[in-house]
């Protein structure tokens, strides 16, 4: 971003590495501490590894709790640029 006056800065994208457990409750507080150490450094975006919000104690527990992805987003519609698109 350009302000009058200034040079030209690139935006500031984070990586967050973390250990996902069982605990959710736990995995949301250590993605916002991640958030926030991102934020004062100045990063417009912040990248999570896969299964950052949940991991289980093995694949069976894993697989017992995980959230049906149809129940997350509707499938029939595309949102785009704020835009509905069906």
């Amino acid at each position: 971003t350009k302000t009058a006056g200034t040079k030209a800065t690139k935006p500031i994208a984070a990586i967050a590495q973390l250990r996902s457990t069982s605990n959710k409750f736990q995995n949301l507080k250590d993605i916002a501490i991640c958030a926030r150490q991102a934020k004062a450094q100045g990063a417009v975006m912040l990248f999570l590894p896969e299964c950052f919000g949940f991991m289980g104690e093995s694949s069976e527990q894993t697989l017992q709790e995980a959230e049906d992805p149809s129940c997350l987003v509707d499938s029939a519609t595309v949102t785009t640029n704020h835009e509905a698109v069906t």
